[in-house]
């Protein structure tokens, strides 16, 4: 226990230790890692159909142009589909593909994390695992955005981060 609570040092630890037990669960053990800004654009497409890069951006907390050239190798590999909007012509709209849908959402999205925490904390027994995992599962149903489990009600939307440039220009001033 931290005396005083938690501190922000643990909890960026934290949040990174719980990224790569993330990606470990999702990927099938003869698969090399994928980068985990590729992870988080796929996953974030994937919930927010007709999005776009700027959109996602802000949502994921990644550099603009990291997301761009994501997009872009998503496109090429056939993962995701872009359009042009249909009311702002300057804007381009992303979607997932059926196939990569089902291939994120249904498989690989909705693989248990119980073996990647096994691997991730070898000295925990499995009690302490299960113990673990369903403290991570009550945390996930606090998340904005999520649904509830009980009543199936979505919560509302995670807070944006906000535009570092938009920063930048409001310092500016």
């Amino acid at each position: 226990m931290y005396p005083g609570g938690m501190t922000a040092g643990a909890l960026f630890r934290l949040a990174r230790l719980l990224r790569e037990v993330a990606l470990a669960a999702a990927r099938d053990s003869d698969e090399p890692p994928a980068p985990p800004g590729l992870v988080s654009v796929t996953d974030d497409i994937a919930h927010h159909d007709g999005t776009t890069v700027g959109e996602i951006a802000a949502r994921t907390g990644l550099a603009q142009s990291l997301v761009s050239k994501t997009v872009a190798r998503l496109r090429e590999a056939g993962v995701v589909n872009a359009c042009v909007d249909a009311t702002d012509r300057r804007r381009t709209r992303i979607t997932i593909t059926d196939t990569a849908r089902s291939q994120v959402l249904a498989t690989r999205g909705a693989r248990t994390v119980t073996r990647a925490l096994h691997d991730c904390f070898p000295s925990l027994s499995a009690e302490r695992v299960a113990e673990v995992e369903a403290l991570l599962e009550q945390l996930v149903t606090e998340l904005p955005g999520q649904q509830d489990p009980a009543s199936g009600t979505p919560a509302s939307d995670p807070p944006r981060h906000q535009d570092t440039r938009a920063r930048r220009t409001r310092k500016a001033r």
